[in-house]
């Protein structure tokens, strides 16, 4: 219940991103490709900021890479519809260069595309606690 009440909050005071009813996001994200183009907006809390992350997905094994840096790591994730339209990807990277925890939020535009909510509470880059926002597109 907490979860889907920090979704409502983020929801409303990211004004610029919204979800559409008619989407509905993947049942489960085995065998998926997920593309993760961080927000430009360049801050101390966004080090990664006009990225594109490659997120590859099977089973409960993830490979994340940072495709500008070549930055490669890889853990465990859990994932979770919230509804139809809103669904949480926790992840432990435990191997490779950026060992990190985290957990992204997805709201879908359509089937396939839609905003992300990306909050990191430990990681080797600094800042280890951040948060930032972009857009991402399922494969």
């Amino acid at each position: 219940m907490a979860l889907k009440k920090i979704v409502l909050i983020s929801l409303c005071l990211l004004p610029g991103i919204g979800v559409a009813d008619e989407c509905k996001l993947p049942d489960n994200l085995d065998k998926k490709q997920i593309l993760l183009m961080v927000n430009e907006v360049y801050t101390p809390t966004n080090p990664n900021a006009g990225g594109v992350i490659q997120l590859n997905l099977t089973g409960k094994k993830i490979v994340s890479t940072e495709l500008i840096k070549g930055i490669t790591s890889q853990g465990h994730y859990e994932y979770r519809i919230i509804a139809p339209e809103v669904a949480l990807l926790e992840v432990k990277l435990t191997e490779g260069d950026d060992r990190s925890t985290f957990r992204t939020i997805f709201m879908c535009e359509n089937d396939y595309s839609g905003a992300y909510i990306f909050s990191q509470s430990q990681g080797m880059i600094e800042p280890s606690k951040r948060q930032n926002t972009g857009s991402y597109i399922i494969e």
